[in-house]
């Protein structure tokens, strides 16, 4: 992604964690050029659903959804599965490469 930006120049790179990061990891992020996503819907979600949380605002919130999915099952699969529902373009890299 970084080396789309270069060309792209609109492209944003954002980091979007399940659990609210250190200020450790807060430095490396803005250091990096990243913005960080954290909903406040986020911090209210119990620490054993806050991947799904997060994969589903994700599915439902963003435009483009890239991913690599090579099965049917799993948490990023069902994530996809959502945002195919909700009209999101999916662009599933293991679809281009091997």
């Amino acid at each position: 992604m970084k080396e789309l930006k270069k060309e792209f120049e609109y492209i944003n790179l954002c980091i979007f964690p399940a659990y609210y990061p250190n200020n450790a990891k807060l430095d490396w992020m803005y250091d990096n050029d990243y913005d960080l996503i954290y909903p406040e819907e986020m911090s209210k979600a119990p620490p054993q659903v806050a991947i799904l949380r997060r994969n589903e605002y994700i599915a439902k919130n963003a435009d483009y959804i890239v991913c690599y999915i090579n099965r049917k099952s799993g948490g990023a699969y069902k994530a996809v599965e959502i945002a195919r529902k909700n009209g999101k373009k999916i662009i599933n890299l293991a679809e281009y490469i091997g």
